[in-house]
């Protein structure tokens, strides 16, 4: 398990490195709390990413790995 808690980590590293400035508020709009850039900010893109990105990448690692 920590194994795939690092994996998904650099992922998700690597995808945020991919999107825009534009992408990051158009995938989790900015509010009062958690504007763009901001700690809070981050935490939503993260549970963006596990709930609707990771699931997909952790399939195509795991097969992967199975070939």
């Amino acid at each position: 398990m920590e194994l795939e808690e690092r994996v998904e980590s650099v992922e998700f590293d690597g995808w945020m490195a991919s999107l825009t400035h534009e992408k990051r508020i158009e995938l989790v709009p900015a509010t009062d709390f958690a504007k763009p850039g901001s700690q809070g900010h981050n935490v939503q893109l993260k549970e963006y990413f596990r709930e609707k990105v990771w699931p997909d990448r952790r399939q195509k690692i795991c097969s992967n790995l199975e070939t």
